[in-house]
């Protein structure tokens, strides 16, 4: 999904991945890395928790593929902790 910021303009490239808990790892398919590749800094990966009582947006990290040097570069799927996630971002919103 995109999304611009109504002040900014600026753009995103949102990917939601929705939780019904707390945090746990999440899975990227194939075609959503190969977006957070091409995308770079206009990719966000958006983790919200409790969607079936009280959606929460807990984490946005930017550019996930591009922070996480260490990841594949063609996968089926593609799991990331939440740990790694909240590291990469330092608590970065």
């Amino acid at each position: 999904m995109f999304a611009h910021h109504p002040q900014t303009g600026e753009q995103r490239l949102v990917e939601v991945k929705g939780l019904l808990n707390g945090l746990e790892a999440i899975w990227l398919e194939q075609h959503e890395w190969a977006q957070a590749q091409q995308r770079g800094e206009d990719y966000w990966l958006y983790l919200v928790t409790n969607c079936s009582t009280a959606p929460q947006v807990v984490l946005r990290a930017q550019d996930p593929a591009g922070r996480l040097a260490a990841g594949p570069r063609r996968i089926e799927r593609f799991r990331i902790r939440v740990t790694e996630l909240r590291r990469m971002m330092k608590g970065e919103q």
